[in-house]
């Protein structure tokens, strides 16, 4: 409900139209088109999931991987949840409460049109073979057996129902048969069940009945979904996506790298049969300690110190597709490395586990670059004996053929076998750590300053992820290298200027907008280059200056769009020198700023088709400049800079994209604290009638003409509301009122 007494009749009208405008989407679509004008705005989604029942019996104990598949791209995009499954079944096993729910998290609105499935592959926990004949002399046997992870069924669901359900507030339950295949073919299973090709068969289990899971989406932010559901998400895990989300929120953390380990090429070694092998991968620090507790095989778990992968059963060319979690301390990467063991696992049940060789990779090269996201073929070593391994001698050596930190000409304790190969792909996904060596070169710029050029030409063509992640430390590099100490510049200040720019501009993306308070609380709190204002004015004026002489508008572009922080630094910077100096050089400061108004004026004067896109990305950033410049000039002296730019191009023969761009300058002037200042708002109202007397006369926007005029009265109307409960007279709202009448009434009844 709305007080129409306390309203304008302006600000009235809106309530009515917005009203009227969801009445009428409410009757076109019965089904929720409100909703679906609010979950545009929203740019991440969470999918809860829940394993209700397995409908198989195994024989023996189960473990379920649950993952999200997109299968156009052919790639899992989120990590491996784990439900366990005792051999008595899914209903006697209950390690803790909520083991079998978990929230898939950072589904971006680009994730909910894919063709996403859930997969779910079963391994079966226990004997290298199984038979219901064996089951009999198990319950003596079983504690001195060796336990082996063995492939066992697949079962795949499209999700296109539950992604983009209208019906939020029900959860949906799906069943998903569970397929058998040949096991060499078993990280391949889910692609022929989506393509229904290939060779498979159903498990057995009652008819419609298999896995039983119900799923539900959240929208929004999790900590605000996890405000609103407590229950929900009491003792219930978080299943990560592979790779950061749509939005990074500012003080996110997170160190994970990702280890897929893909498949291996191995020799027979003489045997008729090919071999059982399990891969066990752990991680040693820079000391050749084993880290512990740093692995995760899925969510719903506790991290263990070594992964064991499942076994393919004879087989010398085996995939296993098993995705692992490293999640170290950021001071334990530099020098840390993953081991992979290899072993032979025998069928006969009391035998051994037989170590025959191991690969390595680094998570760090020497310059502190993290080891590069993609496919690794590791060389594998020789040994069967786990105790040569103990004071890691093998770091000498080369863990694959680009390796330049190992001796490719080393003869050591190991020996390469050059017919045997292991493939494994990595992903990072870290706010801490980069594997980008041009980023590096740049916040390391003091070890080597004859590449300072260099270093910021490449961080120009950095992901914009990496420059967003590091934000803090990459400012202040690149004000280090801006000024010189005593305020003048540096060959790199033009430079250092387009790498800033390009940040501001990526803050505008929606993928980094939460970003903008971080910048924020940069400037205020940690910012500290007292003289870069200088600087700065330089190069703004340098862009208005020059602004035919570029062959390419976007960069110039980029600048003006990018004035509100350009701004900020600049008052930041003089406040900051004037609090050290008590006020010196406040003459020079205004004299450039004004300066650069100057510039700019003549700027908006040129008639060029060419820069008129450049001159309407001033004009629509130019008002949270007057909000900023209020601190360092009394606010008449800003009225009258902003009223004297407003005037510095004719109306007549001017683009409409102008005309546009500077009507919207003059309603964003309307809102800033200028407009509320009796004496500027005099000088301001003169100024914007002068200019919709013209629009209106020649019958020109006169949309956003009566948006500006609306604009104005509402704000008089909430004036004089002010004066009447505070009980004064305010005189300059009447002179406000007439001003308006007088320019601007007879050509509203004229038009």
């Amino acid at each position: 409900m709305v007080d129409p007494e306390g309203m304008s009749l302006v600000e009235l009208f809106h309530v009515h139209a917005a009203s009227s405008e969801n009445l009428q989407g409410v009757s076109v679509s019965a089904r929720g088109t409100i909703k679906k004008r609010e979950l545009k705005k929203i740019l991440t989604h969470h999918l809860y999931f829940c394993m209700r029942d397995f409908g198989h019996h195994i024989g023996e104990d189960t473990e379920t991987y649950f993952s999200l598949y997109d299968c156009k791209k052919q790639k899992y995009i989120s990590e491996r949840f784990l439900v366990k499954i005792s051999k008595e079944g899914f209903s006697n096993y209950v390690d803790k409460l909520h083991n079998n729910c978990t929230i898939f998290t950072d589904l971006g609105n680009d994730d909910l049109s894919k063709d996403i499935y859930l997969v779910a592959h079963v391994m079966r926990i226990g004997k290298m073979l199984y038979s219901e004949s064996s089951k009999k002399t198990e319950k003596n046997t079983f504690s001195s057996q060796q336990v082996y992870k063995r492939p066992h069924g697949v079962a795949i669901h499209d999700l296109k129902e539950v992604l983009l359900n209208k019906n939020d507030s029900e959860e949906k339950e799906l069943t998903l048969k569970v397929y058998q295949g040949e096991e060499k073919d078993f990280h391949q299973l889910h692609e022929s069940l989506i393509r229904q090709s290939g060779k498979y068969s159903a498990l057995s289990c009652q008819p419609n009945y298999g896995i039983i899971v119900s799923m539900k989406m959240y929208h929004g932010q999790l900590s605000q979904i996890k405000e609103d559901n407590p229950l929900l998400f009491k003792n219930v895990s978080l299943t990560n996506k592979l790779g950061f989300p749509d939005v990074i929120m500012p003080g996110d953390v997170r160190n994970d790298l990702y280890l897929t380990v893909e498949r291996g090429e191995f020799e027979r070694g003489g045997k008729s049969t090919g071999k059982n092998i399990e891969v066990t991968i752990l991680v040693l620090d820079s000391e050749k300690n084993l880290l512990k507790n740093c692995l995760w095989g899925a969510s719903g778990l506790d991290g263990t110190s070594e992964y064991n992968s499942m076994i393919i059963y004879h087989h010398n060319s085996p995939a296993w597709a098993e995705n692992v979690r490293l999640t170290l301390p950021i001071d334990k990467f530099a020098g840390a490395h993953v081991r992979l063991e290899f072993r032979h696992c025998s069928t006969r049940e009391k035998n051994d586990k037989k170590l025959f060789g191991f690969s390595f990779i680094r998570l760090m090269d020497k310059d502190g670059a993290a080891v590069p996201d993609g496919l690794h073929e590791l060389y594998i070593y020789k040994c069967e004996d786990h105790q040569k391994l103990d004071n890691c001698g093998y770091l000498s050596l080369p863990a694959y053929q680009k390796d330049y930190e190992g001796n490719h000409e080393a003869i050591g304790a190991f020996s390469r076998s050059h017919k045997e190969i292991v493939c494994i792909r990595t992903l990072l996904c870290s706010t801490k750590l980069t594997q980008n060596v041009d980023l590096l070169s740049l916040l390391r710029w003091k070890s080597h300053p004859e590449r300072i050029q260099d270093s910021l030409q490449r961080v120009l063509r950095l992901g914009d992820e990496e420059l967003v992640k590091f934000l803090q430390d990459v400012l202040d590099a690149l004000f280090a290298l801006f000024s010189t100490e005593d305020g003048n510049s540096t060959d790199y200040s033009g430079l250092v200027f387009h790498v800033l720019v390009s940040i501001f501009s990526l803050l505008d993306e929606s993928k980094f907008q939460f970003f903008k308070p971080v910048l924020d609380a940069y400037i205020k709190d940690h910012f500290s280059a007292a003289l870069v204002y200088k600087g700065l004015l330089t190069s703004v004026q340098h862009c208005a200056d020059h602004v035919q002489a570029f062959d390419k508008q976007e960069p110039i572009q980029k600048c003006f769009k990018s004035l509100e922080y350009i701004f900020k630094l600049i008052i930041q910077s003089r406040l900051l020198f004037s609090r050290a100096t008590c006020g010196q050089y406040e003459d020079s400061f205004r004299r450039d700023l004004y300066n650069v108004f100057s510039s700019l004026n003549k700027m908006l004067s040129i008639s060029s088709s060419i820069i008129t896109p450049t001159q309407v990305a001033l004009l629509h950033s130019i008002s949270a400049v007057y909000e900023q410049l209020v601190d360092v000039l009394p606010v008449i002296e800003v009225t009258k800079l902003a009223s004297s730019m407003l005037d510095s191009f004719f109306p007549k023969d001017v683009p409409l994209a102008l005309i546009q761009a500077k009507l919207i300058a003059i309603k964003n002037i309307v809102s800033t604290k200028l407009f509320q200042d009796d004496e500027s708002r005099n000088i301001l109202l003169t100024n914007a009638c002068r200019h919709l007397c013209y629009y209106f006369t020649y019958r020109i926007e006169l949309t956003l003409c009566t948006d500006i005029l609306g604009e104005i009265l509402s704000f008089l109307f909430r004036q004089r509301q002010l004066s009447e409960k505070q009980e004064k007279v305010n005189n300059c709202i009447h002179h406000d009122i007439d001003t308006l009448n007088i320019s601007i009434f007879q050509v509203l009844i004229d038009t």
